[in-house]
């Protein structure tokens, strides 16, 4: 901004003369009112990355699957995870003010997911390691 030094007032302006008394205004010609907003910025980046590390996840569930079982069965599965995933991740860094209901609800849809993923394949290793998983980092 533009300040006069005589009538001590700043001017967002391109003139060069105070309009109030017309001596000469000191500095740059436009500066910016409001500051960049660089926390956005991160947040869209947050995001681009999960979003990338999800589609590299089930890229390459899908051709393991497809390679090894010549179907896709639990790709769906994963697709659905990776989207929760991705709307929940999304949620809680665009409501910052209440993190910590929307991860103990997080935590909840996690569980809930787990159980249908166990209902579907029947395996052990889901109610031996994986909800108990989730629950420590819940506490």
């Amino acid at each position: 901004m533009k300040r006069c030094n005589n009538c001590h007032i700043n001017f967002n302006t391109k003139y060069r003369l105070c309009p109030l008394c017309q001596n000469r205004l000191v500095g740059s010609e436009y500066d910016e009112v409001f500051p960049d907003n660089k926390r956005s910025k991160a947040l869209v980046l947050v995001m681009k990355y999960i979003l990338f590390c999800s589609i590299v996840v089930l890229i390459l569930s899908s051709f393991i699957e497809i390679y090894f079982f010549g179907i896709l069965k639990y790709t769906y599965l994963i697709l659905g995870i990776l989207l929760t995933n991705y709307i929940i991740v999304h949620f809680t860094l665009k409501n910052r003010k209440n993190i910590l209901s929307l991860l103990g609800k997080y935590g909840l849809l996690l569980i809930v997911i787990s159980l249908l993923w166990y209902y579907w394949i029947k395996s052990s290793i889901i109610i031996d390691y994986i909800i108990p998983g989730i629950c420590i980092c819940e506490l």
